[in-house]
């Protein structure tokens, strides 16, 4: 009984620390994780878990159809990577290096967006107009 005392509070203690290290992440680093995530399911052509990434006032007032139709060009795209993160308290600009294949030049180009990403309730969203 005493180990099992000892293991619970040892896990007690454990799950703490990863609490207060996920605290003390700036918010630059924790929203390249969750926009990295992002740009990476719209490579992958899957606009559902993409759009997870949308505040949920979005989710609520904008329909699936909607959004898909905002990242058409998503479905040539071969890559995206972030370039750049630059916040101010709760608020973030997010610079991404999208690579795409054009079927009108026959060629793979390269283009900069940017989006908004936006902190509600301690977590980082993309904000979609």
């Amino acid at each position: 009984m005493k180990s099992l005392s000892k293991f619970f509070l040892i896990s007690l203690m454990v799950g703490a620390v990863s609490s207060c290290a996920s605290l003390t992440k700036t918010p630059e680093e924790r929203v390249t994780k969750r926009a990295g995530e992002f740009v990476q399911y719209l490579v992958a052509k899957d606009l559902e878990s993409a759009r997870q990434y949308t505040t949920p006032a979005y989710r609520k007032s904008v329909p699936v159809g909607r959004f898909k139709s905002k990242f058409l060009g998503a479905a040539n795209w071969t890559s995206g990577k972030i370039k750049t993160v630059d916040c101010i308290e709760d608020y973030c600009k997010v610079v991404y290096d999208i690579e795409y294949y054009s079927p009108v030049v026959r060629e793979s180009l390269r283009t900069e967006l940017s989006y908004r990403w936006i902190e509600s309730d301690g977590k980082w969203w993309v904000f979609i107009k």
